[in-house]
């Protein structure tokens, strides 16, 4: 009688060269991430907690346009608008303003609202005696790097932000847009 053999089995086959490189990239992603959220101030990461339980929210309740608002409103916070190339949709509108009438029209217009917004923000920060930006972001309950987009114009906050702008300042969004 032949003793029992245990069968041998098969060779595992190599893991394919594509799968290997989706994993370090996904890693390095994570990577990058944390390193970029550990770089934020104290309350831009309670802002990103907070994007990140209304986009949960969001997710649940299958709402698409409050996902794409939250997205937009973490991109915010780890590329304001002006610290780097602008976003391609961005630079298209700029080169279609540049090359109408009509174009160059709203261009101007919108530069305009912007300046007239920045100086009823600034008459209304002066007025509710908030003299620095985190003064601004503790009445406002938003980051001090938000603030600082705002104030240095490097992004146009939506409307949510000009909310709680709003709010910080005792003011309604519509008196805050003069």
């Amino acid at each position: 009688m032949m003793p029992e053999t245990t069968p041998t089995p098969p060779p595992t086959p190599p893991i394919p060269i594509s799968v290997v490189a989706a994993q370090a990239k996904r890693e390095s992603d994570a990577l990058n991430a944390t390193v970029a959220i550990f770089q934020l101030d104290p309350r831009a990461r309670e802002d990103l907690a907070c994007y990140l339980r209304a986009l949960d929210a969001a997710v649940e309740a299958r709402d698409e346009e409050e996902q794409r608002y939250v997205f937009d409103s973490i991109r915010e916070l780890f590329f304001p608008v002006g610290s780097g190339e602008p976003p391609a949709d961005v630079s298209e509108w700029r080169a279609h303003a540049a090359s109408t009438v009509q174009g160059r029209r709203a261009a101007e217009q919108l530069d305009e609202d912007d300046r007239r917004f920045l100086a009823r923000y600034q008459d209304l920060k002066s007025k509710r005696g908030l003299e620095t930006q985190q003064a601004v972001a503790a009445a406002c309950g938003l980051s001090i790097n938000t603030i600082n987009a705002v104030e240095t114009q490097r992004v146009k906050p939506q409307t949510r932000t000009l909310q709680r702008i709003a709010a910080g300042l005792g003011v309604s969004v519509e008196e805050l847009l003069g």
